[in-house]
């Protein structure tokens, strides 16, 4: 909420004078919040017909996104290698800035298909034991959740998921995303993020609460039991090691490393550590 009051802030400053656009996502509840406070002219974007412009015929895959894109100027055929409904929004949000800016669809269209990933962002992590390894950046609720969404319609076996809450930030989020974790995962461990000055197992604990209310189990790690559950593991190290350890390639499992992304530290105390979740993976896995 914090971060929408600031955001909101900036969309009420906007004048309708000038060339300044409000690119907004219509899709999002509060997207229509920001058109309804906002005095530029709005460029929106996403699935419905009310949008300026809009995602049609969406095909995504493992492989990636192929939709058409609709738009006053006419459509074109867009294919990207990035997947999943939350990288549609995304590649709408990209294409709706840059025809603001007068640029060509086709031009719109090449330079979306270049596009491999955005690091840190849905980033496939390449391994030694060709697990599916994912890290993501997800550090909301609503991120969290539409990052597991998108993951959970690719997985086929299970889908482990690695997560925590930063110390010293919103607290009332824990347990909303240990809960959004528990839904969709079949095993998520709980681990920390940037705990700052904040004890780590406290942090756990407030998390823990969600996601015993979504239904999973807290059980004991052990690579022969595939049943749904939870653990608790401090160590962020650890805890991507017990991912890497109980995930089975044969299974087409798929791990998700969430809270980090494209980060490359971590803060414990007043301490500020390198630490990065994609080496950790290929160190685990190698």
């Amino acid at each position: 909420e914090e971060y929408f009051k600031a955001k909101s802030l900036l969309f009420s400053s906007l004048r309708e004078e000038g060339q300044v656009k409000a690119i907004i996502n219509m899709d999002d509840p509060k997207g229509r919040v920001l058109e309804k406070i906002t005095k530029a002219s709005v460029v929106s974007y996403g699935l419905g017909d009310n949008c300026l412009l809009r995602a049609a015929d969406i095909n995504s895959s493992a492989e990636g996104l192929r939709f058409r894109l609709a738009t006053p100027a006419g459509d074109v055929s867009i294919t990207s290698s990035l997947f999943g409904q939350i990288n549609a929004y995304n590649i709408l949000a990209a294409a709706a800035v840059a025809f603001s800016l007068d640029i060509d669809l086709n031009t719109i269209a090449r330079g979306i298909q270049r596009l491999t990933f955005v690091p840190g962002r849905l980033q496939p992590v390449k391994n030694k034991k060709g697990l599916s390894v994912f890290v993501d950046y997800a550090h909301s609720t609503d991120a969290l959740e539409k990052v597991l969404q998108t993951l959970r319609q690719l997985t086929k076996g299970r889908l482990i998921t690695v997560f925590g809450c930063g110390g010293d930030r919103d607290k009332g989020k824990r347990p909303d995303m240990g809960k959004v974790a528990g839904l969709y995962s079949d095993f998520a461990i709980i681990t920390s993020d940037n705990p700052r000055g904040e004890s780590p197992a406290k942090i756990a604990d407030e998390i823990e609460t969600g996601v015993k209310e979504s239904g999973l189990k807290r059980i004991e790690l052990d690579l022969s039991r595939k049943e749904r559950g939870y653990a608790i593991i401090l160590d962020r190290r650890k805890a991507i090691n017990a991912a890497v350890k109980i995930a089975k390639k044969e299974d087409e499992d798929i791990i998700l490393i969430a809270g980090k992304g494209h980060e490359k530290y971590q803060v414990i105390g007043n301490r500020k550590r390198y630490f990065d979740d994609i080496e950790e993976v290929e160190l685990a896995t190698s």
